[in-house]
């Protein structure tokens, strides 16, 4: 029985140590990450149980929510029921036929093939920077930039006394 924990245990390593690697770049790099909240509890009982199991994604969601605490990095969880993959994201037409064995189909608002995978993406990243900037009050086109950001000081009190 000892001859099968070293192997275990160093694959269980190595899959911490991707884990950690793939969290911390995500989080220096960029100043939000937006994600699907999935439930990986109903991933599990399903038949991609040991993929799901496999690839730890309760724990990069653990990670990339501290690590983004310590690093003041925004991690936005984007509703399970959001329907990512329906719509498309470059004109907004829903495919409310879509399943899930379909990986591409074809938009009947503009007539562009989508992979549904890549337009889920886009649609995440495109909520959940919604979403923050429902809840942060300000989009980068509000930043500090051009004319009138600093007014004048008043010429009494640019005066030194």
């Amino acid at each position: 029985m000892a001859t099968f924990v070293w192997p275990l245990t160093k694959i269980a390593n190595k899959r911490n140590d991707f884990c950690h690697k793939l969290t911390t770049n995500l989080i220096d790099s960029y100043d939000a990450v937006c994600i699907e909240d999935l439930n990986v509890k109903g991933l599990v009982k399903t038949k991609l149980a040991k993929s799901m199991l496999d690839i730890s994604l309760g724990t990069l969601r653990r990670q990339l929510t501290y690590k983004g605490q310590w690093s003041r990095t925004h991690v936005v969880a984007v509703d399970r029921f959001y329907p990512s993959s329906q719509i498309h994201h470059a004109c907004g037409w829903r495919n409310r036929t879509l399943t899930l064995s379909e990986r591409t189909w074809v938009c009947e608002g503009c007539g562009e093939s989508v992979d549904r995978d890549h337009n889920a993406a886009l649609n995440i990243k495109d909520e959940g920077l919604r979403i923050l900037t429902a809840a942060v009050g300000h989009t980068d086109a509000l930043t500090a930039c051009g004319q009138g950001i600093r007014p004048a000081m008043p010429a009494a009190l640019a005066t030194p006394v």
